[in-house]
């Protein structure tokens, strides 16, 4: 059990009250460490010393719940009378500032990581990681997303302050105002709504708080998954770079040579010297500082999933396809078969290949 999760953990078998109150306030408390930690990295700290260091900064997890133990009868008792659940205000640690906990209401804070600094108005939440500022109050819902700079000359990016919002830019489903600070590049990014104009004027008075230092915050090294060297396969992967916005690596296996770049997705010339029974097994590991791959299907190849309708996929050719969820990436996963419809052997020999993919450990973000 890793620091952060002892805190936590202890935190959870000493709290008391409804369950729903006990996890919110555990979901707050967990964002702040996850903060701390990754303000801890981005200063060039190794992830376990980090975690250990703000574990250690956090003090007594058992001094936070007899707290909230000791206020949960003024709270069942408010219950009653229909008044808003009694909020907790406590200091838990000079290195993660004064925290206000309740059922997800804070006082004004200001979160940091990755170079970046944010003032947090008073019951807005918000947190910084990698890439990513998120924002949020009542029904105003903001990110600001970091790009990695060109050599070519954006536009959209010359700004050089943190763009005013307005009531009209919370009216389109989609709509990206970008901007450079200390020359790194930002996106600002407000989801739709309609906001008043208090709310409007506080996500302005923090966007204004938005400060910026130059500096190298990313490019860490990501380790691809790895195939063993077996008879009969042809296996390779290629690293990649923890950017702004995330990073990808990709690995592959085939019966045959493989003759595709790597991130070429259908592979066609290794599929046109794929004979009937061969097989190409590909697998990216990605993280996107945003959004997360929605999960499907799993790494256990159903042949009844296999289908031949993906656009750009040969006539006849069939492909099984899946996402699955880690903690620090997704695994997209990519079968394809010389035919819709496999022989058994064929899709257990696949099977067996895929269960020797080596996943490695990517560093936080």
């Amino acid at each position: 059990m890793t620091p952060y999760e002892r805190v936590l953990h202890e935190m959870a078998v000493t709290l008391r009250g409804p369950r729903r109150a006990r996890q919110r306030l555990l979901d707050e408390i967990a964002e702040d460490l996850k903060d701390a930690i990754d303000a801890e990295i981005a200063g060039g700290v190794a992830p376990d010393v980090a975690e250990a260091a703000v574990a250690k900064r956090f003090g007594k997890p058992t001094s936070v719940a007899h707290l909230w133990n000791r206020d949960q009868t003024m709270q069942r008792r408010a219950m009653r009378r229909n008044i808003l659940i009694l909020m907790i205000a406590t200091a838990i640690a000079a290195g993660l500032g004064i925290t206000q906990y309740a059922s997800g209401a804070r006082a004004s804070h200001v979160v940091h990581g990755y170079g970046m600094s944010l003032t947090i108005p008073d019951g807005w939440s918000g947190r910084i990681t990698h890439g990513l500022v998120r924002l949020q109050g009542g029904d105003v819902r903001i990110e600001i997303r970091e790009s990695s700079p060109t050599n070519r000359l954006d536009p959209f990016f010359h700004p050089r302050v943190v763009p005013t919002l307005h009531a009209f830019d919370f009216r389109s489903a989609e709509h990206h105002l970008g901007f450079t600070l200390a020359g790194r590049h930002f996106a600002l990014l407000p989801f739709r709504a309609r906001p008043s104009r208090a709310a409007i004027d506080d996500a302005n008075t923090a966007l204004r708080s938005f400060t910026v230092k130059a500096g190298t915050y990313y490019g860490q090294p990501l380790t691809p998954a790895r195939f063993p060297k077996r008879p009969g396969w042809f296996v390779g992967a290629r690293a990649g770079k923890l950017l702004a916005e995330g990073g990808q690596t990709e690995t592959w296996a085939a019966r045959v040579p493989y003759r595709d770049s790597p991130s070429q997705i259908p592979p066609h010339r290794t599929l046109s010297r794929l004979p009937r029974d061969g097989v190409i097994i590909w697998v990216s590991l990605s993280r996107d500082s945003a959004l997360r791959q929605r999960p499907f299907n799993s790494l256990h190849i159903r042949r009844r999933m296999i289908e031949s309708n993906f656009e750009g996929l040969p006539k006849g050719v069939g492909l099984y396809r899946a996402s699955v969820r880690r903690a620090s990436y997704d695994i997209g996963l990519w079968v394809f078969f010389k035919t819709v419809n496999p022989r058994i052997d064929v899709v257990a020999r696949a099977q067996a290949q895929l269960d020797f993919l080596r996943l490695p450990t990517w560093p936080r973000g």
